[in-house]
């Protein structure tokens, strides 16, 4: 464990083996992640002469205080002038561009170096790149790639992503792509899904670094699970007192797993007569059962994990992401199609759903976040 993330051990992997195309990096925030990234960004164009895509999710992710500050980290701490051996020890942004700037005392003057060395993109509008052509970029990084919330339904941000991607590698195959992410929402992240690392990446622990692969083609993805500084972080004592999971996911790198949905008040017991009427929702892998209960004359819902298997009985209304042909299966549960829907829907308005525990909330909450 050390003092500081260095995100160059996950790279050196992909210098052994030239299959690993993908670099995923996650961890607590304020880790080290973006520092590390950026500095390798600089020293990847000052050795190789290459350019960098640096990406976000929106447009407006790249406002001008975000984008002019991005390397002001390298700046303070002197490392633009170290990679560049003195030549520059600036940048400067300007048009979705940045450049390696030096102060001219002669010309009493900025300069900046001849090309950019990094340009900004977002996914969100990948397809204003596609006209362009990038022949000396052979990197990709994407920030904050998990999220509580993506864009559109189902994968669609990670078609776009691709798209990007698509667009700026072309025919090369020494382009890498890394993506930097904080432990905020473990459900749900269409990058994880798509590449068939969602469990995978779960069972991983802080400080573990695994490379997956598949059975159906040579690429290969290197992820890290990125450790706790050594010694903590100076500013870690600001939540030391707080016992939350968002003070945690700062701290240690935790998973921060949002109470969504309420749980039941404590001492409510539930009884087999009190439950009217019961559906089902499939998220992934997971099931839940959701019990529709009148007790003193006030009825609720309480979702919770089931434990056995779905019996395929065409009398059951069931909630799934994907499509089917019974009549009995819907995807949408906030946007019902007849009575029962409308009842379903109903509690959610009138916020009277209930959940066994927080991991049960957010698999319901990502379920919705999906539609």
């Amino acid at each position: 464990m050390s003092k500081y993330y260095d995100i160059h051990p996950l790279l050196k992997l992909g210098d052994e083996d030239p299959n690993i195309k993908y670099f995923i990096s996650f961890g607590e925030r304020s880790a080290g992640k973006s520092y590390s990234t950026a500095k390798y960004i600089i020293e990847n164009y000052v050795n190789t002469g290459k350019t960098s895509g640096i990406a976000r999710r929106w447009e407006d992710d790249w406002n001008s205080n975000v984008a002019n500050t991005y390397f002001d980290g390298l700046i303070s701490n002197g490392e633009i002038k170290k990679i560049t051996k003195g030549k520059f020890d600036g940048v400067w942004y300007w048009a979705h561009k940045w450049w390696l700037t030096k102060y001219d005392n002669e010309k009493e003057k900025m300069v900046k170096d001849d090309k950019p060395f990094a340009i900004a993109f977002s996914i969100s509008t990948w397809e204003k790149s596609k006209a362009s052509q990038y022949p000396d970029m052979n990197l990709l990084v994407l920030e904050e790639f998990i999220s509580s919330r993506y864009i559109g339904s189902d994968n669609t941000e990670f078609q776009m992503f691709l798209n990007l991607v698509s667009t700026l590698a072309r025919e090369r195959d020494d382009f890498r792509v890394i993506l930097l992410g904080n432990t905020i929402a473990r459900f749900g992240n269409p990058y994880f899904i798509c590449m068939n690392l969602e469990k995978r990446v779960l069972k991983m622990n802080p400080g573990d670094i695994v490379v997956f692969s598949n059975d159906y083609n040579k690429l290969k993805i290197a992820v890290e699970y990125t450790a706790p500084p050594e010694e903590g972080k100076k500013s870690d004592i600001l939540f030391d007192f707080i016992d939350s999971a968002a003070a945690r996911q700062i701290t240690s790198g935790e998973w921060q797993i949002e109470a969504h949905f309420p749980s039941l008040p404590l001492g409510t017991r539930i009884r087999p007569k009190d439950i009217v009427y019961k559906y089902f929702l499939i998220y992934r892998d997971n099931i839940l059962q959701a019990d529709v209960i009148l007790q003193d004359n006030k009825y609720y819902t309480y979702y919770h994990k089931k434990t056995t298997e779905l019996q395929e009985n065409p009398t059951d209304l069931i909630f799934d992401l994907d499509y089917h042909l019974e009549p009995n299966y819907r995807r949408d549960i906030l946007r019902p199609i007849d009575n029962i829907g409308v009842k379903v829907a109903e509690f959610f308005k009138k916020d009277m759903v209930f959940v066994q525990d927080v991991e049960i909330g957010e698999i319901l909450y990502s379920y919705i976040q999906s539609l």
